[in-house]
């Protein structure tokens, strides 16, 4: 549940805030601030490299399988000498989410069992978020390969994704494109359920829905 922090042209360095024993504290001294203040930028797990300087924090978000210890959680907020002495952190998640699920159409009579799904267009390779004010600075494009029961993390897209995959339903090979109107943007900290139906000889994109992304309780608070 440790996380850290850090507070561009005030901190020095990033501090590490433990909890233990039904407290949160802050190792080492304690973070002053004027009245001027600055931007607070906190972040989980703490062992994430994020690239800090007088002017900012940077992290380098990356497609990727889902994985606890990759899912970076942030918050940025102003602090002053009138608030620092109560400050709520609550964090959200950096990437978007994308899963996968296979349903059997009308006349299909297999059993819809879907193995792989490889996301062979339309996401961004990797994306660097700017976490003074929330920006993602997207480059490349990325290739993904799932398993079955396997998730993406990817990077946040404003615009109009239109992403291609080609997924493995009961031993045979289907393509097919997410489009814009089914999936108009790919938003942090949403998890983006896809639906392939298999109707003939051909796997569609039957919905696209948002799901909660799964909750994680730790200590002192929950993992949204």
């Amino acid at each position: 549940a440790d996380f850290n922090v850090f507070i561009p042209g005030v901190t020095a360095a990033t501090k590490l805030v433990k909890y233990s024993a039904d407290a949160w504290t802050v190792e080492g001294d304690p973070i002053l601030v004027d009245r001027t203040g600055g931007t607070l930028v906190a972040w989980a797990p703490a062992a994430l490299a994020v690239t800090t300087s007088a002017s900012g924090a940077e992290y380098t978000l990356t497609a990727q399988k889902d994985a606890a210890a990759q899912d970076l959680i942030y918050q940025h907020q102003s602090v002053n000498a009138a608030n620092a002495g109560a400050v709520a952190v609550e964090m959200g998640h950096a990437y978007s989410k994308l899963s996968f699920l296979a349903t059997a159409g009308n006349g299909y009579t297999g059993a819809a069992n879907l193995t792989q799904v490889q996301i062979t267009g339309g996401i961004y390779a990797t994306g660097t978020l700017n976490m003074v004010d929330g920006k993602v600075d997207p480059v490349g494009t990325a290739t993904l390969t799932l398993a079955a029961g396997e998730k993406a993390l990817v990077i946040p897209m404003a615009g109009q994704p239109t992403i291609a995959v080609t997924c493995t339903i009961d031993g045979k090979e289907f393509t097919a494109n997410i489009k814009a109107d089914t999936m108009p943007s790919l938003l942090a900290g949403v998890e983006y359920e896809i639906t392939l139906t298999v109707v003939g000889q051909e796997a569609v994109i039957s919905s696209v829905k948002e799901v909660p992304w799964t909750t994680t309780k730790v200590d002192g608070g929950t993992i949204f």
